[in-house]
C-alpha cells in the first residue's frame, strides 16, 4: 500500500518525489552557501596575511631607508672632507704664489729705492761740489 504525503509549498501540494527534489536543491544551495562562507573566511584570512606582509614590508623599507640615509650622510661627510682638503691645498698654493709675487715686488721696490737713493746722493754731490 502506497502512502502519499503531501508537502505544501507556496500554496500548492507537492508529491513526495517533488518534495525530495526540492529538498535536494535546498541541500545543494546550502552546500554552495557553506562553500561561499568558507571562501569568505579564507578571503578574510588572506587579507589578514596581506596586512601582516604589508606591515613587514613597510618596516623593512623603513629600515632600508634609514640605512640608505645613513650611508648617504657618511658619503657626504667624506666628500665634504675631501673637498675641504682640496680647497685648503688650492688656497694655500695660491697664497704661496701671492706671497712670492709680493716678495718679488718688494725686492723690485727695494732695488728701485736703492737706485733712487744713489741718484739723489749723486745729485747732492754734484750740487755741493
Amino acid at each position: 500500500m502506497a502512502t502519499s504525503v503531501s508537502v505544501v509549498s507556496g500554496g500548492a501540494a507537492l508529491t513526495p518525489h517533488q518534495g525530495l527534489r526540492a529538498l535536494h536543491r535546498l541541500h545543494q544551495q546550502c552546500s554552495k552557501i557553506d562553500g561561499l562562507v568558507a571562501d569568505v573566511g579564507e578571503g578574510k584570512a588572506g587579507m589578514t596575511n596581506l596586512r601582516v606582509d604589508m606591515a613587514e614590508f613597510k618596516a623593512e623599507l623603513k629600515a632600508d631607508l634609514k640605512v640608505s640615509v645613513a650611508e648617504q650622510k657618511a658619503d657626504l661627510k667624506v666628500s665634504m672632507a675631501e673637498f675641504k682638503a682640496e680647497l685648503k691645498a688650492e688656497l694655500k698654493a695660491e697664497l704661496q704664489v701671492s706671497v712670492a709675487e709680493l716678495k718679488a715686488c718688494m725686492a723690485e721696490l727695494k732695488a728701485d729705492l736703492k737706485t733712487g737713493m744713489t741718484e739723489v746722493k749723486a745729485e747732492l754731490q754734484v750740487q755741493q761740489g
